[in-house]
């Protein structure tokens, strides 16, 4: 979160969107797992991260 926030800094944006992809083999299909859920950074910007 510390790295997106300053990458959101970097670019003057407020908000921003991480993407996880899990590809480890044996996991729920893409479907089942994927999931997203508001954050925030240490510098109080709004993110969205999504875990699939």
């Amino acid at each position: 979160m510390a790295q997106l926030d300053g990458y959101l800094a970097g670019l003057g944006l407020s908000t921003g969107w991480l993407v996880i992809f899990d590809q480890r083999p044996g996991q729920p299909p893409i479907a089942e797992r994927t999931s997203a859920a508001p954050a925030t950074t240490p510098g109080g910007r709004a993110v969205v991260v999504v875990r699939g």
